[in-house]
């Protein structure tokens, strides 16, 4: 795989229509935030747990890590699904915001996946801290290449990093490369909150110019990295000349369904 030619091509493709990506970004960013705060408060007010965290000793109440399992499962299947968009443009395939919908029937099986992959790296970190990021690389694809395949939680584990282990490295520098890209989007922002936190006065139209700088930001940052992810399964996992993904998202009764890459 080579690394100028994935990145050259995903930066053509979120130039030539960001829209998919875009779209589905935002939708699925206000249903999160609408979630959220829907589960914040059943959990305070219905539930009687409070949602709090504390930073100093690093410990979160009962309510708090309630609230971080529902976002759990709802981040699985928007990645997952935000990722298969990206893949269906760098495929050439008509793509839109509601192709998103289409992936929102295997949360189940793509939560595991999220919590197993987590767990994995955590561990990684734990153990050395290269390791963990490696291990984030190898088994970055495991959700959509379960998508794709539909074999087993498990097996779209294992086979995925199998392949992601032979391009590890060009894989890693453009993670590394789209992660920067993140963490710079959100740097205005960061910068404003962090002088509050040490007390510094901060007028409110900084505070308003440094958001507006980061969302505009993200708008274009979030869809890059997910359009990335899909060009680099497109070289990874889909044979050479073969442009068409034949899928079919019914269900049945056992919640089976069939993806062909």
């Amino acid at each position: 795989m080579n690394l100028v030619s994935v990145l050259r091509e995903t930066f053509s493709l979120v130039r030539q229509d960001i829209r998919p990506l875009l779209y589905a970004t935002v939708a699925s960013g206000i249903a999160m935030a609408l979630v959220f705060f829907m589960f914040r408060w059943i959990i305070e007010n219905l539930m009687g747990m409070p949602v709090t965290i504390s930073v100093e000793d690093a410990s979160a109440s009962e309510g708090f890590m309630m609230l971080q399992l529902v976002m759990v499962v709802i981040t699985a299947p928007v990645e997952a699904g935000l990722a298969f968009i990206g893949l269906q443009r760098a495929l050439g395939r008509p793509s839109s915001a509601s192709d998103l919908l289409r992936v929102l029937p295997l949360t189940a099986p793509l939560l595991l996946i999220s919590l197993l992959t987590g767990m994995v790296s955590q561990l990684g970190f734990a153990l050395f801290f290269m390791l963990g990021l490696g291990l984030m690389v190898l088994l970055s694809q495991s959700n959509l290449y379960y998508v794709m395949n539909r074999s087993n939680p498990i097996r779209a584990i294992i086979d995925s990093g199998r392949v992601m282990l032979k391009h590890l490295l060009p894989a890693f520098g453009a993670y590394s490369l789209a992660v920067l890209g993140l963490v710079t989007a959100f740097w205005p922002l960061a910068m404003v909150m962090g002088g509050q936190a040490q007390g510094e006065a901060v007028d409110g139209m900084t505070q308003l110019l440094a958001a507006v700088v980061t969302l505009v930001a993200l708008c274009w940052m979030i869809p890059f990295f997910f359009q990335l992810k899909g060009v680099l399964y497109k070289h990874l996992f889909v044979p050479d000349g073969e442009s068409e993904v034949k899928s079919d998202t019914t269900t049945d009764g056992d919640g089976k369904g069939h993806f062909e890459a």
